[in-house]
């Protein structure tokens, strides 16, 4: 079975990223104050493997999984990602779509090269005018999706649209973005990932006890999502995942592995 993946970092593996910068001897002095490479190289020193993302999870469990998400990906970017899903569908194709922030966005610059926007994210020159205006405009974006602004009445109807018109995929839609979410609860395919959490742990610094300062997924949680993504996936839901009982067998499958969090023991 294959499973195209979309979205931003959340689905972008950047645990294989560092590993891979790791084990290649590609390591600079400035990956050492990068949160995401501490996270991996402290949990690889120790453990002598590297933390699993989500999409091993999946990989591991036998799909064909093809990943096309982007660190840092725009709303805009995530909708070009789905170019890369081949046009010839097999029966059982999944697309499991991560949304990103509304906010974020795409700026193009000469010779081909474009940045994505992050609010309060860098661009190359800080103390620039460009990063002021720039910065602005992910603050005039996060307006627009209030009252009647362009970005709420038509650009999230599209991307609502384009879910639908995939309808043959039975796409698992999420984000780890509340405010963003909160457009898509009535589509069918969406599905509220932070239900699943319970008493788990979230992000990188709940699990590492707020030694490593990064918000995306730890491990906990990245076996979380992908046990609820292969409960969802096996048992053939094809829609509706946030049903009470699907997310409680959702649950009693996390409890069950006994996945715990191995940070106790590293730091």
């Amino acid at each position: 079975m294959r499973i195209f993946l979309l979205g931003d970092s959340f689905t972008n593996n950047k645990f294989q990223e560092e590993f891979e910068r790791i084990i290649n001897n590609k390591i600079i002095a400035e990956n050492y104050n990068y949160d995401m490479f501490k996270y991996v190289n402290t949990f690889y020193q120790k453990q002598n493997y590297p933390p699993f993302h989500f999409s091993d999870w999946l990989k591991e469990w036998g799909y064909d999984v093809y990943n096309f998400a982007k660190g840092g990906a725009s709303l805009d970017e995530i909708i070009h990602q789905f170019g890369n899903i081949p046009l010839d569908y097999e029966e059982g194709d999944r697309i499991i779509l991560n949304l990103t922030h509304h906010s974020r966005f795409m700026w193009f610059l000469e010779e081909n090269h474009y940045l994505q926007i992050i609010p309060g994210y860098h661009t190359p020159d800080e103390n620039s005018t460009l990063y002021e205006f720039l910065q602005r405009q992910c603050i005039a974006r996060d307006d627009n999706m209030c009252g009647g602004g362009y970005l709420k009445e038509v650009y999230i109807k599209f991307i609502d649209y384009l879910i639908k018109k995939h309808s043959n995929y039975n796409p698992i839609v999420w984000g780890p973005f509340l405010d963003i979410n909160l457009h898509f609860e009535k589509n069918s395919y969406f599905f509220k990932v932070e239900d699943i959490f319970n008493k788990n742990c979230n992000s990188i610094y709940e699990e590492t006890h707020k030694t490593i300062n990064d918000r995306h997924y730890g491990i906990v949680a990245n076996h979380a999502v992908a046990t609820a993504f292969h409960t969802i996936i096996n048992d053939n839901i094809i829609s509706d995942y946030n049903n009470k009982n699907m997310i409680i067998k959702i649950i009693n499958k996390i409890d069950k592995s006994k996945l715990i969090n191995p940070w106790t023991d590293i730091i």
